[in-house]
């Protein structure tokens, strides 16, 4: 089949897909059947070996009777009991909330709990606890690639009624699109991913939607508007959109008050960091087919949280921000655990192209965020040396330790839309105090996923899209969730998802997980962009680094433990938590290896007993 041009695509599935009535309830499926069919795909190399969990542990997505078109992932502890839950959206077809419950053979569960959309656009989503009361909501973007639509936000009721289910607060809240200059009522906008951060150190969590630029063409029609007389779409169609939570339960749109409503450009799936490591949060623009920007918040400079271009005082000489033009998806991480965020930014441009005016060579750009300035390392520390296997069609991927090194590995997903192409795993080399290295290792990943008896299978390999990297178990090792699925217009691209569990064939190496808990005053109840550092005893001693991401890798996100894998400790000397607010705390009680420690800010550290 062959690609539509953009603007008739765009409107071909935003008139298919459209936005049909959230799904504030839904009878749960027949749960999977295995029966007749081989419950996991395992493959050994070597001393590795491993498993595809999706089938066996109902992670896979046959839900309604048929696979699913696959695009966010929210990986989060929905209803406080410590075990990894997760929200699926999926693109024109059902968007579900998983509980994690133990099966009978000690391996999770994933269980039915709510359809919360159905049939809408459901591109991107979020975790984030946008009312302080002490579980993780949800916010769904529509739109991306394939339409336009209006966003949602749901409310997780786990604290209030003791029971897991949510409730769609979107317009109460004002989140639903922006509003044009002069008018009054949203329009709808092709959203991509959710990034969140507290920007202001207000002690409320904030939410920037990277917004696609889509074909004017696209618009010559009004979808899905809330009430008639909507305004036209031709003024907001590619602006971003900052949503400041007010903490009433609302949001105000702040992008052109704060500097981010310039750029008209297509955005997708950017990402907050400590770009310039002076304490508050900056945004990394991911523009597709322009020059990406780096925006540096003026909060601790000015006191006022405003942004301006920060590319060329940053690039280290000889280095250009700008560049890959291509960039698709974004992941920061501490990459060679000096304290400092670094960026990876995954390009889909083919491995022929020439991006006029840039010092790279075609592919990725891995950032390393130096005190001299960034500098990309991506030929030198290999991870170009398989790409032109893997094009076109890089969209889900994710950095995390998979290979249990202290060092994160990397995940390049591929969701072309005609066809799947392989995914390209690269593991981290190299010991502590080695340049950071990687090494293929796709083959690990490369194989079919266990079948369903009565489902159809589309032909491997798959189009990926959201990606994270968690222990689902709570062993102290990472599981890879990979949501799969083509265009939401065609009936053939539903794919099955995978969990993949690896077995390294090794002892794994002590670790310990910590949850940040903010006090809602001047830090979120979500902690999201805090800091942990662990230093640990032996010899050497070593500090590992982590921090609580949400808005990272293609339409995926993680708000739940941090998982920090400790090789070659002796012991936990203390804990550093460097809060949001700018404010840092150490904690030099005693922790054991396997111990999930809760540090509450204001409260102090408490080891959970489960």
């Amino acid at each position: 089949m062959s690609m539509l041009p953009e603007a008739r695509w765009v409107l071909a599935v935003a008139l298919v897909g459209g936005c049909a009535a959230p799904k504030a309830e839904s009878s749960p499926p027949p749960p999977p059947a295995v029966s007749g069919e081989e419950p996991t795909a395992t493959h050994t190399f070597g001393e590795v070996t491993v498993t595809d969990l999706g089938l066996l542990t109902g992670f896979q997505g046959a839900f309604q009777g048929q696979l699913q078109h696959g695009r966010a992932i929210v990986a989060s502890d929905f209803d406080l009991d410590g075990r990894v839950d997760f929200y699926l959206g999926n693109p024109g077809d059902f968007s579900n909330v998983l509980r994690n419950v133990e099966g009978p053979d000690g391996r999770p569960r994933f269980e039915f709990v709510q359809t919360l959309v159905e049939g809408e656009l459901a591109w991107g989503g979020a975790g984030l606890d946008y009312d302080n009361d002490g579980d993780t909501d949800l916010f769904i973007t529509n739109g991306g690639n394939e339409g336009i639509g209006f966003n949602r936000l749901f409310r997780n009721e786990f604290v209030e009624r003791g029971e897991l289910s949510f409730t769609d607060v979107s317009e109460a809240a004002g989140i639903t699109g922006p509003v044009p200059e002069g008018e009054t009522e949203p329009i709808p906008v092709a959203s991509g991913n959710a990034a969140v951060t507290d920007y202001d150190r207000d002690g409320d969590s904030d939410v920037f939607i990277s917004v696609n630029l889509v074909a004017e063409s696209a618009f010559s029609v009004q979808i899905c508007s809330p009430r008639a007389g909507a305004p036209s779409l031709e003024a907001e169609a590619g602006r971003d959109i900052l949503w400041r939570n007010e903490g009433n339960g609302t949001f105000q749109d702040v992008t052109y008050e704060v500097g981010l409503a310039d750029a008209r450009v297509a955005t997708r799936n950017s990402s907050w960091l400590d770009a310039d490591a002076d304490g508050d949060q900056d945004l990394f623009l991911s523009n597709v087919d322009t020059a990406n920007e780096v925006m540096l918040n003026q909060l601790v400079e000015t006191g006022v949280p405003t942004f301006t271009t920060g590319n060329q005082l940053l690039a280290a000489p000889g280095h250009d921000l700008s560049f890959p033009l291509s960039a698709v998806s974004t992941a920061p991480h501490d990459l060679n655990q000096d304290g400092r965020m670094d960026l990876l930014v995954f390009s889909k441009a083919s491995s022929q192209a020439v991006e006029e005016g840039s010092p790279y060579l075609a592919g990725h750009a891995l950032w390393l965020n130096e005190p001299s300035g960034w500098r990309n390392v991506a030929q030198e520390t290999g991870i170009l040396d398989r790409f032109h296997d893997y094009q076109p069609g890089v969209m889900g991927s994710q950095i995390g330790d998979l290979n249990l090194d202290g060092r994160p590995d990397i995940y390049v997903g591929n969701g072309g839309v005609d066809t799947g192409t392989v995914d390209v795993l690269f593991i981290s080399t190299g010991g502590p105090d080695d340049p950071l290295a990687f090494v293929p290792a796709t083959r690990l990943t490369d194989f079919e996923a266990p079948r369903q008896a009565g489902l159809e299978y589309p032909v491997y390999p798959y189009r990926t899209h959201g990606t994270v990297i968690v222990d689902v178990d709570n062993n102290g090792t990472n599981e890879l969730a990979v949501i799969e699925g083509g265009p939401a217009v065609e009936w053939w691209a539903r794919e099955p998802n995978r969990l993949f569990e690896f077995d390294w064939g090794t002892a794994p190496p002590p670790f310990v997980k910590v949850k940040l808990v903010g006090d809602g005053l001047t830090v979120p109840v979500d902690a999201i962009g805090s800091r942990v550092m662990v230093h640990t005893a032996g010899e050497p001693s070593r500090d590992f680094h982590e921090t609580v991401q949400v808005g990272h890798g293609f339409s995926a996100h993680v708000l739940y433990d941090l998982n920090l894998v400790l090789p070659g400790a002796e012991g936990v000397e203390w804990i550093e938590v460097t809060w949001t607010d700018g404010t840092t705390d150490v904690y030099d009680e005693l922790v054991a290896f396997g111990d999930r420690v809760v540090i509450t800010r204001g409260l102090g550290l408490e080891i959970d007993p489960e």
